[in-house]
């Protein structure tokens, strides 16, 4: 499944009414397979209270219990990662080898962002956000950008 203009418009319409078409033409594992992979993205582009309904329905009707178990984790990090909670404690090292941690930065506006190389997308972005980095090179703001060097799943 890739987003459209429809996903991009309405993710929660677009993914209800995904999950709602393969529950009418499908079944079995065939079913099971499909509403993982609904949910799968579903999890990662509309909003967490509407695919967290979905979610709960493909659990009564999943018919592979291994499809569970790596949904769980999505659920997860979903769960967590919503729009205007606070983000999780991390630590990593920067580019030059240093450890930085997300508590270095108390009192600073935090801008979070993940990238890969592998996701065009994010590769088109980064001017833009040079140009955002200039604009606020004077405030309180950090900018930090995560590379993740493996395809997302």
């Amino acid at each position: 499944f890739k987003p459209n203009f429809y996903a991009n418009e309405a993710p929660e319409r677009y993914y209800l009414d995904l999950f709602s078409l393969c529950k009418r033409h499908f079944s079995g594992k065939t079913l099971s397979n499909l509403l993982y992979l609904v949910l799968k993205e579903g999890f990662l582009y509309a909003p967490f209270e509407k695919i967290e309904i979905l979610y709960t329905d493909f659990l009564k009707i999943n018919t592979i219990p291994t499809l569970t178990k790596y949904l769980q984790k999505n659920y997860l990090i979903a769960s967590i990662l919503q729009k205007g909670h606070f983000a999780p404690s991390f630590t990593l090292k920067n580019v030059e080898n240093k450890i930085i941690s997300l508590a270095d930065f108390k009192e600073k506006v935090i801008y979070l962002d993940f990238w890969g190389t592998w996701c065009r997308p994010c590769v088109e972005e980064i001017p833009f956000q040079k140009e955002l980095q200039k604009k606020f090179a004077d405030k309180a703001i950090v900018f930090i950008n995560i590379s993740i060097n493996d395809k997302f799943e």
